[in-house]
């Protein structure tokens, strides 16, 4: 017996359990509304009941009200955004410590700050997040903020590459093909080969 999709039924007990400050169910009521797929989307009840879920230090609620801040045009505001995933990364949540690495990075919104993007980058990386790690690749083999630093490049371009991200298995191809005088064709082709497929 199969029991058949009820969004309004959803919402109604979502809403009561939310009521009684039950954290998950404001996050749900949150993603619902901020979404709009089963809804009609409503942007100010989203944050109310993300809001509500993050003042109960609901990290995941923090890392979404961060990106809505951040992302929605009509609301943006980078200080609170900021806000909300500094809250969330401060709880080793590993989206928020990336997504701050890379605002700090891109400096669009905010002052470019490479220290902080490292510092997010490497509290990601430390979690085997895939593009953070290469976020600090790039950062050690371009050389263009920090010292540059092949060897620990290629340390942080095969930790993302062992988790099959395409464009480290790329870099490591490259690498080993100009490595020095002698390149490395065996190290080269199976990192190539890797990332074509």
């Amino acid at each position: 017996i199969g029991i058949e999709k009820d969004i309004e039924k959803a919402i109604l007990y979502l809403q009561s359990a939310a009521k009684h400050k039950h954290r998950e169910a404001q996050y749900r009521l949150g993603t619902i509304y901020q979404k709009g797929k089963d809804i009609e989307r409503d942007i100010d009840k989203a944050i109310f009941y993300l809001q509500s879920a993050t003042e109960q230090n609901h990290s995941e609620s923090q890392y979404q009200l961060g990106l809505l801040y951040y992302r929605n045009r009509r609301i943006r505001d980078i200080d609170k955004s900021v806000k909300y995933l500094l809250m969330a990364a401060n709880q080793k949540h590993l989206e928020a410590q990336y997504r701050l690495g890379k605002i700090y990075y891109k400096g669009k919104y905010i002052e470019k700050d490479i220290e902080k993007a490292i510092l997010y980058f490497q509290s990601a990386a430390k979690q085997n997040h895939a593009e953070a790690l290469y976020q600090l690749g790039m950062i050690n083999y371009e050389g263009k903020y920090i010292e540059k630093d092949i060897e620990e490049a290629i340390k942080y371009f095969q930790s993302a590459a062992n988790q099959n991200h395409l464009e480290s298995q790329y870099r490591l191809g490259k690498y080993y093909l100009k490595r020095g005088s002698i390149p490395n064709i065996d190290k080269s082709l199976d990192y190539l080969s890797i990332a074509a497929n």
